[in-house]
């Protein structure tokens, strides 16, 4: 909890520090200070040791395992995507040291969330503390093939927002043979093309509570026609309070997304967009509070938020004191979000107890 209060502390501080200089243009300081920012998040995520994640030592096992195996392993099958394989596999050829595994996918993740906000957002800052509070920087030091296959989607937004459907259909492609989940990806394309109605958003939670109430016969339909085992089975019907809350957060910040959009009426069409981004997001977490693997799946709409709140206030609020309010009270209510879950819950993913080989001896 201690790291997580110091690096939002940080971030906020080194924005004004930066910021404070005369002499460049106000977006110039910004975008050298997102640089700076993800340059940081890419050291700590690099220098991570192995037993950050709950996950991470598995990667590291399979790729001293592909290392030494190298093609006579079998590629397609299996528990790993055929992509991600050849990718171990390849980087195997420059060094068998995991930690090289560990660099090379933090560096992914880390240029395309750098240059996704860059690209995408009206608040770098605001971006930066969303993306640690809502625990995607730690997620990326957990769950390495899904954070590489949303990294991927994130690349290819841009094709999204260009309506250029081929390029988009083929990068969701290439993210799925990383990480199966990234085909969650294809509805992107249709909720930034639709104008927002309040029976739409009926539908997409009846369509989720349904989902919710027939996971088990979903799931098992998609595996056999994947020819797959359904691996979570077992999982089915567990109490997830862990998801409820995320749906209780990205409800709320729905509704005041809602709110602020009626009232100031707005009209820009990424607004209906950042409204269904949040809905999607609520609505996954309702799904996955009946099956938890299922809440990968939020992560792919989740992520968009670290844009969409952001310019949610910068598009809808005009006084700048007002939006200076707003931003102060949603940084103290991710900061206090963030670091309670570390405290009270950190069985939840154990990437929120952070080490660094800098720090703590590699075992």
């Amino acid at each position: 909890m201690i790291f997580n209060i110091i690096l939002v502390l940080f971030m906020i501080v080194l924005y004004f520090f930066v910021c404070a200089s005369r002499r460049v243009s106000k977006q110039k300081k910004e975008k050298i200070f997102l640089k700076i920012s993800f340059f940081i998040i890419f050291i700590l995520m690099a220098t991570r040791t192995f037993s950050t994640g709950t996950d991470t030592i598995m990667y590291v096992n399979k790729f001293a395992s592909l290392s030494y195996s190298k093609w006579n392993s079998t590629i397609f099958g299996g528990y790993y995507e055929p992509l991600y394989v050849i990718f171990n596999i390849l980087l195997s050829y420059i060094s068998n040291n995991p930690r090289l595994l560990i660099v090379v996918i933090s560096a992914f993740i880390s240029y395309s969330f750098y240059k996704f906000i860059k690209e995408n957002s009206e608040n770098y800052l605001i971006s930066v503390i969303m993306f640690i509070c809502l625990l995607f920087f730690y997620g990326a030091m957990n769950t390495l093939r899904q954070y590489m296959a949303m990294s991927i989607v994130l690349l290819g937004f841009s094709f999204v927002k260009n309506k250029k459907l081929i390029p988009y259909v083929f990068t969701v492609i290439i993210a799925s043979l990383f990480h199966s989940t990234a085909l969650v990806g294809f509805l992107l394309y249709p909720l930034y093309n639709i104008k927002y109605t309040n029976f739409r958003i009926i539908i997409i939670f009846i369509a989720a509570f349904l989902t919710n109430r027939y996971v088990l016969l979903i799931t098992n339909t998609i595996y056999k026609m994947m020819g797959k085992t359904n691996y979570y089975v077992n999982r089915v019907g567990m109490e997830n309070i862990a998801n409820l809350i995320l749906m209780a957060v990205y409800l709320t910040i729905f509704l005041f997304s809602l709110y602020e959009v009626k009232k100031y009426k707005t009209n820009k069409k990424e607004n209906d967009f950042y409204l269904y981004i949040f809905i999607m997001a609520s609505a996954a977490s309702l799904v996955a509070a009946n099956m938890n693997v299922l809440s990968r799946i939020t992560d792919y709409f989740a992520c968009f938020s670290i844009i969409c709140l952001p310019n949610i206030i910068e598009d809808n609020i005009k006084r700048k004191d007002t939006k200076f309010f707003v931003n102060g009270i949603l940084v103290f209510a991710l900061l206090t979000y963030s670091s309670v879950i570390i405290h009270f819950r950190p069985e939840w993913n154990t990437a929120y107890n952070y080490k660094s080989i800098i720090t703590d001896r590699e075992k």
